[in-house]
């Protein structure tokens, strides 16, 4: 009889073995669509948050009514 840790290590292995390890994602390898201006991330490297950075910014036109 195996105990539970042996047991856990035994379907983790089995586990690894059947599932292929993900390659890893590199999101700024994207193409920039048509008509963005990319990102300058050295510029951006100061910048202290936890989710991903902008890729490229869009121009858009934007109209405010003023009441």
């Amino acid at each position: 009889m195996k105990s539970g840790k042996q047991r856990r290590t035994e379907i983790m292995e089995k586990r690894r073995t059947r599932i292929p390890a993900k390659e890893s994602f590199d999101f700024y390898a994207l193409p920039v669509p048509a008509g963005a201006i990319p990102t300058d991330r050295e510029a951006l490297r100061h910048n202290n948050t936890y989710g991903l950075l902008p890729l490229f910014y869009v121009d858009s036109l934007v109209s405010q009514r003023f009441s």
